[in-house]
Formats: structure tokens, sequence, C-alpha cells
């Protein structure tokens, strides 16, 4: 299966109220402290957030901790022969806690994928890569620096993570190898 074919069955059976929209060629997150950051990419892709949304999960207590954060946009891109769905949180100055909220939204990216293969039986040999990427303020020294390359998460095997310095535009093409 082509995987621009997939990303139209993804976006076919994903609530319209839940997609970002851009205008024109300009694609843009934003993050909570108002700061823009640029997407620079090729082609078509499908963006989601559900920031503006109370209760992710109703059939979950709320009252238990960590369990209904989500990370704040996951983009669904399709290159080539694969296809990249990638799971942004973006932290202000502190990415602690981060990549609980990646993690989450792993599982929920995979339930999305696994969906739509099953409502159009879809064949399994698709190649989704899962990546989460981490863009944070946070000034570093000495040797903490973030690495500049994907690391296999240890709770998630399928899920390669990144944290990146918050810029003003990241680029899906170079991240999507």
């Amino acid at each position: 299966m082509k995987p621009d074919i997939f990303l139209q069955t993804i976006s076919d059976i994903i609530n319209i109220t839940y997609k970002v929209s851009f205008s024109g060629a300009n694609a843009t997150l934003k993050h909570s402290s108002g700061d823009e950051i640029k997407l620079n990419k090729q082609g078509k892709f499908l963006c989601l957030s559900f920031d503006n949304v109370k209760n992710h999960f109703p059939f979950f207590n709320m009252k238990e901790e960590n369990l209904c954060k989500i990370s704040d946009y996951y983009i669904f891109y399709p290159k080539q022969d694969q296809f990249f769905v990638f799971i942004i949180e973006l932290k202000t100055t502190n990415p602690t806690g981060a990549m609980k909220q990646v993690r989450a939204g792993y599982e929920f990216c995979k339930y999305i994928c696994q969906t739509a293969k099953r409502l159009h039986n879809y064949p399994q040999n698709i190649d989704i890569q899962y990546r989460g990427l981490v863009l944070s303020k946070k000034t570093y020294s000495g040797g903490s620096k973030p690495d500049n390359f994907y690391q296999t998460d240890p709770l998630a095997t399928e899920l390669q993570h990144q944290h990146l310095p918050e810029k003003q535009s990241i680029n899906l093409e170079i991240l999507a190898y």
C-alpha cells in the first residue's frame, strides 16, 4: 500500500475538529507561550491537536495522575515508501515528564494507524515509523546537550525519540529517516 493512500485513509477517519488547518503553504505549530515553530516539509501531511479538548479519554478516571496526558501535536507524514508519525511535545524550559506524554501519544497513534488498517483491510506490511520529538528552550552546558540523532525508547521499542532545542522551524523531510 502506498503511504499517501494510507494518509488519506487516516484523514478520512479523524473528526475534523482535531485537524489543524494551515493557511496557504505556511504550516506553523503554536506553543502555549505564543511562540510559533514553522514546519518545513514536502508534500501532503496531516496534523492533529487535542489541546482544546478538556477530557481526551472520558472512559478513564481523571483522578489518576498522568493517565490522560497526551502530546501537543501529531503529524502523519508519508515519505516515499515509508509512513512517519511525529509525536511532538512542546515544552518551555523544563522537558521533565515530556517522554511520558510522548509515550502516551505513541500508543494513541498506534491505535489510529491500526484502526485505519483494520477498517480498510490494509495489509500489515506498511512501513510505519514512529518518531517522538521533544522541543524545549532549555539551555545546556557541558556534556548534557541533547543528541542530534534518534534513540530507541526502552519502554516502547518501535518509538524513536530525540530532544531538540526549540527553533523557529523544524524540517520534517530531514527528521524523516
